[in-house]
């Protein structure tokens, strides 16, 4: 299965803002969003791919991932580049794949002086391919 961020896809999300030209930013501490899958395996592989949003004055951004109520994993980002996160995941609501992330220290470009946009950013999701593990 495969899904854009920028296209949406049905994707049900809270934490994102509004999607750009070539990705989707998370807009807030904690970013929520359901993945639909037709895969009926108790585990499923899942890769997203995301730039975070580091640079010299926001040199490391961490992130705790969850599924399904599991936690998945923590991750450091320290280069502005795309990245993939992947991960085995729990397919315990049998077609629904709920992700949250939660970001410690989201900031603003107009914070760091980079431009005027405002929103806390920490992530910037691309797309995710869900697969059979």
């Amino acid at each position: 299965d495969y899904y854009s961020f920028i296209m949406g896809d049905d994707i049900i999300c809270s934490g994102l803002s509004f999607p750009e030209e070539t990705l989707r930013w998370s807009n807030a501490e904690m970013a929520f969003f359901r993945l639909q899958t037709n895969l009926k395996t108790e585990k499923v592989c899942v890769h997203i791919r995301c730039i975070p949003f580091v640079n010299k004055k926001r040199l490391t951004q961490n992130v705790k991932i969850m599924c399904n109520g599991c936690p998945i994993e923590e991750m450091s980002f320290n280069e502005y580049r795309i990245q993939t996160i992947s991960a085995t995941v729990p397919n315990n609501n049998m077609g629904s794949l709920d992700f949250v992330f939660e970001f410690d220290n989201p900031a603003s470009p107009k914070e760091l002086g980079l431009s005027e946009d405002d929103r806390k950013i920490a992530l910037g999701f691309i797309d995710a391919i869900i697969s059979e593990k």
